[in-house]
């Protein structure tokens, strides 16, 4: 609950409560998270920082169940008008057929971070080898700021 809701988001922004995230996942895993790059010091609007803190949180959430891999660097960047990650792992890699399963077994986390990305005009853009070839995941997230490409709140 704490992570869905992560009060340094509040308080300190966006790359200070994924820093704090990456921190507690490397402290309780020992999957090494490498953070680099920065966000602009610009304001970001709360409800696109909890967005994106969900989405960088589920896909770190994965890498850590899913991808056998022991490090995973997060890049941050962005300007006054779009935010970026780009998330790679080291680890097995994921084939998109897997990605696009949801129920029972295969869990929503992924589809449900596509949908929140695309409502806010953003892009989630996966790619990785075949399982097996150790080539790893990268995934790529980027959405709008400016205030003319945020969709608007239909209340």
């Amino acid at each position: 609950t704490f992570e869905l809701s992560c009060p340094l988001l509040q308080y300190m922004g966006l790359q200070a409560a994924i820093e704090g995230l990456a921190h507690r996942l490397t402290g309780i895993s020992g999957l090494m998270i490498h953070i680099k790059g920065s966000l602009p010091k610009a304001a970001l609007p709360h409800p696109v920082a909890q967005v994106l803190f969900r989405v960088v949180r589920e896909l770190l959430m994965n890498v850590l169940k899913h991808a056998r891999a022991y490090d995973v660097w997060v890049v941050m960047s962005g300007n006054d008008s779009e935010i970026q990650f780009l998330i790679v792992d080291n680890g097995v890699g994921m084939p998109g057929r897997q990605r696009r399963q949801f129920g029972p077994d295969g869990g929503y986390g992924l589809v449900s971070a596509e949908a929140q990305m695309r409502a806010m005009n953003g892009r989630l853009v996966f790619s990785s080898p075949d399982i097996g070839k150790n080539g790893g995941t990268r995934v790529e997230l980027s959405v709008p700021i400016a205030p003319n490409l945020l969709p608007v709140d239909g209340g």
